[in-house]
């Protein structure tokens, strides 16, 4: 059995489900607006990653739906593209279709129930970028990442869709995610406080996930560790598709607020190679 996380020790990876309620968080915590608001800066840079892949008209799949506040965020700034959230629990179901209709997004939005290991059978070939945000330190075993990257690598050989995977990486020891929290979140409310320590001890180590990408062998993926704190990762991989380069002139320039957008650069500043840049 895999240790537990104990202060100032090596982190190991502490075990997680995908529930909000199994990392001891209410189930309708995703949907504080307090909360929205706050995730606000890390959902544009993810949605700004996404529109540089894909193309006009671009079908975006992505995994694990948690309130749906994401692909709601992508879909009012790429006004022109079709959104398909694959959700692997059937609770949250209804309440996520119920903040897509609140947003008036139902044509564009679907969300449909998938378990990890229908991915390959569910996701259409028409995809242009396969997704997944926050989603991989939910996963309750090692097992289950490398059966994730397998079948992406499926989803790659009948789609050519491309990647865009963003989640937390595991710091070296706890004394390191006590440390990182007030650094890394210095707004965050008690709730979500809890949430990202949460998230940080049961996140995979960057290196986890870049060997479990190279296992699969999907071609040239770009993976990158925010600098200078190494709390967030990145992986990409283009489309194969035509008219990657023209897909983003649908985006829309609405500004954010001064706040939003300062943490909004200071998260890219973290990913200077990435193509947000």
């Amino acid at each position: 059995m895999r240790e537990g996380v104990t202060f100032n020790r090596m982190a190991r990876r502490a075990p997680s489900g995908i529930s909000a309620s199994d990392i001891g968080l209410p189930a309708s915590f995703a949907l504080d607006l307090q909360v929205y608001h706050q995730m606000v800066p890390l959902y544009h840079f993810n949605a700004l990653a996404a529109s540089h892949m894909l193309p006009p008209n671009g079908v975006f799949v992505h995994f694990g739906v948690d309130a749906a506040q994401y692909l709601i965020y992508l879909a009012q700034k790429r006004p022109d593209v079709y959104i398909i959230g694959l959700e692997p629990r059937f609770d949250s179901l209804s309440q996520q279709i119920a903040s897509v209709e609140a947003a008036e997004l139902a044509a564009r939005i679907q969300i449909v129930h998938c378990e990890m290991s229908q991915l390959s059978e569910t996701v259409p070939d028409v995809a242009d970028l396969f997704s997944s945000t926050m989603t991989f330190h939910r996963l309750s075993k090692e097992a289950d990442l490398s059966d994730f990257m397998k079948q992406s690598a499926l989803i790659r050989m009948h789609s050519g869709a491309g990647y865009w995977f963003f989640d937390y990486s595991r710091p070296k020891t706890t004394r390191t995610i006590e440390e990182l929290l007030p650094l890394c979140f210095p707004n965050a409310s008690g709730p979500l406080r809890v949430r990202e320590r949460t998230a940080l001890q049961t996140a995979f180590e960057f290196s986890e996930i870049v060997s479990a990408i190279s296992l699969v062998n999907v071609g040239d993926v770009q993976s990158a560790l925010s600098k200078p704190l190494g709390y967030c990762q990145a992986h990409w991989l283009n489309p194969t598709g035509t008219g990657i380069a023209k897909g983003h002139n649908s985006w829309n320039e609405e500004p954010l607020p001064p706040l939003a957008y300062k943490e909004f650069l200071s998260i890219s500043q973290m990913f200077p190679q990435t193509i947000t840049a």
